[in-house]
């Protein structure tokens, strides 16, 4: 991604098969792949092989983490992701631990690894210089509480862009997978509004492949825009081939 006013059009890998990394990413239709550790049974090792898949079609691989965990952060980054995707910001505090833990001193902690992303230690000094600095933090606005610091969480200098997680959010405001009442539209305003305001790129993951949702969402000027996930692209596929069968 570059840091312009287009809209980014990307995906969710929530399985470790290669074959459907690789038909999602050479399909034309997304410039970022996320792979996400937080609700599968991806390994590390996996997430490696998923990373060299996706950027050897030329797309961004992003890893959606399962915590705001140092360690974690570090092994992903030392694979060669382009990015993470922090779930569960709540607080300011919150969003200063991720970015240290993406960053070398002075700018953050990070521990110095030679991996896949260093080309495994012949070109650290590259790695350094040119590709760390633009690693992509993103992070997830999914609680009612991160919507009432949202100000303080924007302030903090380093974050690329945001993604809503409309789940978890209507369910912190007790309206589980509602996301057309009031409470959870006013916090999506809240949130955006408070985006614009810090110059953060406005992210939202729609869970069905809904063409319909696809227009609104870039209606509402949403630039970084996730759609759907790979299993139910496969599960959709089978309700619209079977759609005249169904009782």
């Amino acid at each position: 991604m570059k840091n312009d006013d287009r809209v980014y059009w990307g995906s969710w890998l929530t399985r470790p098969d290669p074959a459907i990394a690789e038909v999602m990413a050479k399909s034309g239709y997304f410039e970022w792949l996320t792979i996400d550790i937080e609700h599968s049974a991806i390994s590390i090792n996996q997430v490696e092989e998923l990373i060299r898949i996706i950027q050897l079609s030329k797309v961004e691989a992003y890893v959606r983490l399962s915590e705001n965990n140092a360690t974690l952060i570090k092994r992903v980054l030392d694979a060669g992701a382009d990015g993470i995707i922090v779930p569960m910001v709540n607080s300011a505090s919150d969003v200063k631990k991720a970015l240290h833990a993406c960053f070398y001193p002075p700018v953050g902690n990070r521990g110095v690894g030679l991996g896949r992303a260093q080309n495994y230690g012949t070109r650290f000094n590259e790695y350094k210089t040119s590709l760390e600095p633009e690693t992509k933090v993103i992070i997830q606005i999914e609680h009612i509480a991160a919507v009432k610091n949202i100000d303080e969480i924007f302030s903090v200098n380093g974050v690329y862009g945001y993604f809503i997680g409309p789940y978890d959010l209507s369910a912190s405001l007790g309206k589980a997978g509602n996301f057309t009442c009031q409470e959870v539209i006013e916090a999506l305003e809240i949130t955006k509004a408070s985006g614009i305001r810090h110059g953060i790129k406005p992210g939202y993951h729609i869970i069905e492949p809904d063409p319909r949702q696809v227009a609104n969402k870039k209606r509402e000027g949403y630039k970084i825009i996730g759609v759907s996930l790979d299993m139910l692209f496969l599960l959709r596929g089978l309700d619209h081939a079977f759609k005249s069968e169904k009782r």
